[in-house]
């Protein structure tokens, strides 16, 4: 990493500030980096002052100036004497916003009479002296707006930075998380939440603030009342939450303020009004400084306010059980499970795994984790778990997907051969539609396991049901015709898709699932080669596309072991002819 943080990502307003003759006045929020532009545009020149101004000095008149001006001022025309003593062809004047008024007139007073280039920074969301906003306002000087740094742009500070590439994913991480502010960034970075990776920066572990970047955002806070410290602390822990939902909570004047100090934003929503903190470091901070019986109180709060308005949202059932589990409260299971499937949903299946695991013992729930512990590749502890669901009372829907799920971790995962579940879940069931969908996915079963003779004998059963053949249906008749190297059957009346929709089917590689939800990413096609043939000599042999020549296979796995010279070259590494 280098040791100096570089400048880059400003150019454009870089050459605005040194092409300027009178000066500009730079406009942005705390840590944009208006003074390392400024001490960038000025770097190298000759006659440059610095006047920075700071809460203290301005307690006295002149104060930020007074390392320029002599020590007796006269009795009379102060801002003559001021302007005429600062000998100085560049004057910077940094954090204008805090200036007393007579140096904010003195400021003014030296743009007027254009005697010296000025470039002055004002923090935005403050209230600077009427003079400093007189500069713009009255076109002394242009003003330069600092906005956030783009992705590219954070991308090229960080290569500076660190001598090296930021992963993507973490590159979009650091500059959701900064906002695109550069002070944030380098903290961030500072902070050690990077790793070096083979010469590739990523992200890791948990975010890290540092005590300069938990000061620097606390100073920003400021001080709080104690409904707005409520506000913050309940969006800190819950956001975005309704602005009629979080003054109940607090107070509509709390709410208020804190968008006014630019604290919070509201954006309309449709019919909401959702309101969030206005930069993600703050929940840190905020979250940082709750103690735990707080937060459990909030949360629990949270929880019973969201819950009472009906979970309209579609977030809410994932919200609020959440917030049950961390307030420390009973959660009904229900609403766990459902929670689970929303966060299965959008795949965060570390949370759908905390979930499933808080539903309690059921066979619903049980079917739950296994089938996340299945997705997490833990195929070991997947298998235990289905076993447990399989053995307790579950509905029709949840057994079938019992025994898909089940059989596909045992084949897949585990690479046994065992149909068990699945041969006795269509023992199970009279349903025409239950044992067809059943039928569909054993066949694709026996396809990957290279049983083509039993997986065409599936399919076959499955046409003979008077049932229509679903989409994921037919997409598996299909794919198992064509691996078997038949023409698709089509009987008349069954299929809802038009003939010149069949080309598409036929070039499918992977079937939509008509089976329980659960299945929707198990099927990983194209199946590796199952197909063993005997060759002219007698050796095993692994056929195109798991037939052989004589389109009959053993059921057994192509391996490198087995396999002969004359090997398709299939998934499981064979070598090719």
């Amino acid at each position: 990493m280098s040791s100096t943080w570089p400048f880059s990502g400003r150019g454009e307003q870089l050459a605005r500030l040194r092409s300027s003759p009178a000066g500009v006045v730079v406009l942005g929020p705390a840590g944009a980096g208006k003074s390392r532009l400024v001490a960038e545009a000025v770097r190298g020149q000759r006659g440059v002052a610095w006047v920075r101004a700071t809460t203290a000095a301005a307690e006295l008149p002149l104060g930020a100036f007074a390392h320029l001006l002599p020590a007796s001022p006269p009795s009379a025309n102060l801002l003559k004497w001021a302007s005429e003593s600062i000998d100085a062809a560049v004057l910077v004047v940094d954090d204008a916003h805090a200036l007393d008024p007579a140096s904010a007139a003195l400021v003014h007073f030296l743009a007027a009479q254009r005697r010296v280039r000025l470039l002055v920074t004002v923090r935005s969301g403050e209230r600077p002296p009427d003079a400093i906003v007189a500069l713009w306002k009255d076109d002394l000087l242009p003003s330069l707006s600092l906005e956030a740094l783009s992705l590219e742009e954070t991308a090229e500070v960080l290569a500076g930075a660190l001598d090296g590439k930021v992963e993507s994913g973490s590159l979009t991480r650091l500059w959701r998380t900064s906002q695109g502010n550069p002070l944030y960034l380098r903290e961030l970075v500072l902070s050690g939440v990077l790793r070096d990776v083979g010469g590739l920066w990523l992200w890791h572990g948990p975010l890290l603030m540092s005590t300069t970047m938990r000061e620097t955002i606390a100073a920003r806070i400021g001080d709080l009342g104690p409904e707005e410290r409520s506000a913050l602390e309940h969006l800190a822990l819950g956001e975005p939450l309704g602005a009629d939902l979080l003054a109940s909570l607090t107070s509509p004047a709390a709410v208020q303020g804190l968008e006014g100090r630019q604290l919070v934003t509201v954006q309309a929503d449709e019919r909401r009004l959702p309101v969030r903190l206005a930069h993600p470091l703050y929940g840190e901070v905020i979250r940082a400084s709750c103690g735990t019986l707080r937060t459990r109180t909030i949360l629990h709060t949270l929880a019973d306010a969201v819950s009472s308005s009906g979970l309209r949202r579609r977030d809410d059932v994932l919200r609020v059980a959440v917030w049950r589990l961390d307030a420390g409260d009973r959660a009904d299971p229900s609403l766990l499970l459902r929670a689970c499937g929303h966060a299965r949903a959008v795949r965060d299946l570390p949370l759908a795994e905390r979930l499933a695991r808080a539903a309690g013992d059921s066979g619903e729930a049980w079917l739950a984790l296994a089938s996340i512990l299945f997705l997490l590749d833990r195929y070991t502890e997947a298998a235990e778990f289905f076993t447990r669901a399989w053995s307790a009372p579950l509905s029709p829907t949840h057994r079938m997907e019992c025994a898909a799920m089940g059989t596909l971790n045992l084949v897949w995962g585990l690479g046994r051969h065992d149909t068990s579940m699945l041969d006795e879940a269509m023992g199970r069931t009279s349903d025409p539609g239950e044992r067809q969908i059943l039928r569909c996915f054993a066949a694709s079963v026996r396809l990957h396991t290279g049983d083509l003779d039993a997986a065409s004998a599936e399919i076959a059963s499955a046409l003979r049901s008077p049932e229509p053949l679903g989409t994921a249906a037919r997409g598996s008749v299909l794919t198992t015709e064509a691996r078997c190297g038949r023409p698709p059957a089509r009987p008349p009346g069954r299929w809802s898709a038009s003939p010149s929709s069949w080309p598409s089917w036929r070039r499918s590689r992977r079937p939509s699932p008509a089976w329980p939800a659960s299945c929707s990413t198990t099927a990983r096609w194209p199946p590796p080669c199952r197909g063993i043939s005997t060759g002219p000599t007698g050796s095993p042999r692994c056929c195109p596309a798991g037939r052989s020549t004589s389109g009959r296979g053993t059921g057994s796995p192509c391996r490198r072991a087995s396999a002969g010279p004359t090997c398709c070259g299939c998934a499981d590494g064979c070598p090719t002819p």
